[in-house]
């Protein structure tokens, strides 16, 4: 299932749009057996462990 509609690049390859990770995330807890809201906890502690918490403007985490 794709929410956002895949634009073309100039050689005709379907180029993938961000907000179609939640499909992605959606796919991958299905596939693990892994509720959808503890994989989504559990990329951001990955994130955070490799890149450090990087603040996002508004958000609170």
């Amino acid at each position: 299932m794709v929410k956002h509609p895949l634009s073309v690049d100039a050689d005709g390859k379907p180029v993938n749009h961000p907000g179609n990770l939640e499909v992605v995330y959606e796919g991958l807890s299905k596939v693990l057996g892994i509720p959808f809201g503890k994989l989504e906890q559990q990329v951001a502690q990955n994130f955070d462990q490799l890149f450090g918490e990087v603040p996002v403007s508004g958000e609170v985490r």
